[in-house]
Parts: C-alpha cells; sequence; structure tokens
C-alpha cells in the first residue's frame, strides 16, 4: 500500500471490466500520461451494464463508474476491437488520473 502514493490506494483502481470486444489477454492496459484524454484505449473499458463497469481500488473499495463519451460506451458486437484513438476523451482522462504512477 505504501508504493501507491500518486493517486493513492483509494484513487488506485486494481481491476474492471473489460469491454467483450477487446478481451484478449485480461489486463485492461492504460497509461497515467493521458490525463488530457488524449491518446489510446488498447482495450476499452466494459460498458455494458447502461454504460457503466465495476472497478476495484487498491484499498478495497469498489464503484459502478459510468463512463460519459460514446468513444468509451460501445454496443458488444462480438467483432475484435484494437487500439481506438480518442482526443479529449473525459474517461481516458478518468482512467489515466485513477492509473498508479511511479513516486
Amino acid at each position: 500500500m505504501t508504493d501507491l502514493k500518486y493517486p493513492g490506494p483509494s484513487d488506485s483502481w486494481v481491476f474492471t471490466d473489460e469491454h467483450p470486444d477487446s478481451i484478449d489477454d485480461a489486463i485492461l492496459y492504460t497509461s497515467y500520461t493521458f490525463i488530457s484524454g488524449t491518446g489510446q484505449f488498447t482495450e476499452l473499458p466494459g460498458s455494458q451494464h447502461g454504460g457503466r463497469c465495476g472497478m476495484g481500488f487498491a484499498d478495497g473499495s469498489a464503484i459502478i463508474h459510468k463512463w460519459l463519451s460514446s468513444q468509451s460506451v460501445r454496443q458488444v458486437t462480438y467483432m475484435n476491437v484494437s487500439q481506438v484513438n480518442v482526443v479529449n476523451n473525459p474517461d481516458l482522462a478518468w482512467l489515466a488520473m485513477h492509473t498508479p504512477r511511479p513516486n
């Protein structure tokens, strides 16, 4: 827990639902550097619960997070979706701000 200083255990996501169309290796990749919302989703976060997904944090807490952008909330098609480039995406920015970063 002491290694999770930025953003801290209660704000560091550890696991989340992944969108069925991008599941390939059971890891949702994101970068803490995308805080402007510009970058890419290597895999998409889950959104199949009314545009929401479950997220677990390092302190043991969990939330149901609602995504804001239509680039993040997608219908399930069972067609492979890989890297989605986005600009000013509030959901990518939110993930980046909740992704642990080096001290």
